[in-house]
């Protein structure tokens, strides 16, 4: 029975195009300890795999060929772009955005571009903003207005998916007195409100067709005519717009103006999705979680920030960058706000190794993994097995020595270790990037010698456990984005 998953072509070529980039960068380190080896080695094999499932496909016309040769070479590029440290001047900018009112918690470079594209465009008359659902566009919508020269009025928001169709023309450009059975008085519309600053119009594409001819006017010449007037008003407004919907596609359909699309996108701004920019998932994660922290377990519990989790820092959260966060940026904001609030008293007890689990299972709190988890020190064997662990490491990873302390044969010796690497890569989640690196966290291995000999000796058992992956007793323990891809692919090849 074949249990592969399918791969498309264009992923495939992607992952091949980062591997490529990575042993060029990694070949231009002179001293290579033992870990580095190991992972070089990896991706020799991930690369051969990759290269016979490409081998195996239908070939592709020279056209077609010239197209792909393009794209691995701009994947390359983006691949060493994302990878080269901040100059001085990018650090700066992403300083800048990330403080204040607004601020927008960002260290990739799909952000940085986003930023550098909000100055260039600051004083532009219109600006569409496009993007998922929880990308930022609103923060985006206020930082063009704050660096713009009309910051003195506050921006004006308006949801155009929040009106009746029968309703938005007269909210947006308001009606003059008896205009119709409920105007009392005359009432400006939310562009006379806007005048001389700037006016955000969060999913422009909601507007209904036929208000869309009155909208031209405004953002073309700057007219707006209220209802149950025959005048036109002369306003001065920046009109920020912003949608998740594809506009160019609608217009081709006839459902949205396609005169009214180019005007509003006299510039444009893309924010990408998470997914574009995992660079940033660990700082909102702990940016959140900071945030959170202080508002449910500082404020609610009345204790102090000294109780902030000793294992938590920025680092723990890269556990999470291979999850996915169909929600973006408020998606990791509801995680963590979430997470706190469910565990608000157990917070003390929270390990990076615990993160996965509590992200896909949002009913999960802290003390039921401690009780029930591998890791429960609740459980005498399996507690056993830990101080097992810990002592295999006192004695600078000797199984004789280990074997000799506990008076124990060295086959249940060796049983037991590895079932300690087992019980972490089972409470981890199989897409964690590296064992390694949790066993290290969990145990608190960070003298660079002994981690050097950690992660040799601890490469060795896992290689042995794969081994016998297919075994009905064995669990994948091992799986990072590059070896992921080459155990689907080898099925692929086979």
């Amino acid at each position: 029975m074949n249990n592969s998953i399918a791969v498309s072509p264009s992923l495939v070529r992607g992952h091949l195009a980062a591997i490529n980039a990575e042993l060029i960068e990694l070949a231009k380190i002179k001293i290579v300890d033992s870990f580095q080896k190991i992972i070089i080695d990896e991706l020799e094999k991930a690369k051969i795999l990759i290269e016979i499932y490409l081998d195996k496909l239908p070939k592709e016309s020279e056209s077609n060929q010239e197209e792909i040769l393009a794209q691995t070479q701009k994947d390359e590029q983006e691949y060493k772009e994302n990878s080269r440290a901040f100059k001085p001047e990018e650090s700066d900018l992403l300083d800048k955005f990330n403080e204040g009112k607004f601020q927008i918690v960002a260290r990739s470079y799909p952000m940085l571009k986003v930023f550098e594209k909000i100055i260039a465009f600051k004083d532009a008359s219109n600006v569409l903003i496009t993007g998922d659902t929880g990308t930022g566009k609103e923060l985006v919508a206020n930082w063009l207005h704050k660096t713009s020269k009309r910051n003195e009025k506050e921006l004006l928001t308006v949801n155009c998916g929040a009106f009746d169709k029968n309703l938005i023309e007269g909210e947006l450009f308001g009606w003059k007195k008896d205009a119709h059975n409920n105007a009392n008085i005359d009432r400006p519309g939310k562009f006379k409100s806007a005048n001389n600053g700037s006016i955000f119009l969060d999913e422009i594409g909601e507007v209904p067709l036929e208000a869309q001819a009155k909208f031209l006017r405004v953002v073309e010449y700057g007219d707006i005519q209220p209802i149950g007037s025959d005048k036109q008003e002369k306003i001065d407004v920046k009109i920020i717009s912003a949608t998740n919907r594809d506009l160019k596609n609608k217009s081709s359909k006839g459902q949205f103006r396609e005169d009214l699309y180019y005007r509003l996108r006299e510039v444009a701004i893309h924010i990408p999705s998470i997914s574009e920019r995992k660079n940033d998932i660990a700082p909102l994660c702990f940016h959140f979680f900071q945030k959170f922290f202080k508002k449910y377990a500082i404020d609610d519990l009345d204790c102090d920030i000294n109780q902030f989790p000793k294992n938590i820092s920025l680092d723990s959260f890269d556990i999470l960058r291979n999850c996915e966060w169909r929600g973006n940026v408020r998606d990791i904001r509801n995680f963590i706000r979430r997470l706190i609030m469910l565990n608000k008293s157990h917070m003390s007890e929270l390990k990076p190794s615990m993160l996965v689990k509590l992200y896909h299972d949002e009913d999960l709190t802290i003390k039921e993994i401690l009780q029930d988890s591998n890791l429960s020190t609740n459980s005498k064997t399996k507690y056993k097995y830990f101080d097992i662990f810990e002592k295999y490491i006192e004695f600078d990873f000797n199984t004789s020595k280990t074997m000799t302390y506990y008076n124990n044969d060295i086959k249940t010796i060796n049983r037991q270790i590895n079932s300690v690497i087992l019980q972490i890569g089972n409470s981890v989640g199989f897409e964690s990037p590296d064992i390694i690196a949790h066993l290290k966290n969990e145990f608190g291995i960070n003298k660079t010698e002994q981690e050097n000999q950690f992660g040799e000796k601890i490469q060795k058992r896992i290689t042995s456990i794969r081994e016998n992956i297919n075994k009905p007793s064995a669990k994948p323990i091992f799986h990072n984005e590059f070896k992921s891809i080459a155990h689907s692919l080898k099925h692929e090849a086979s």
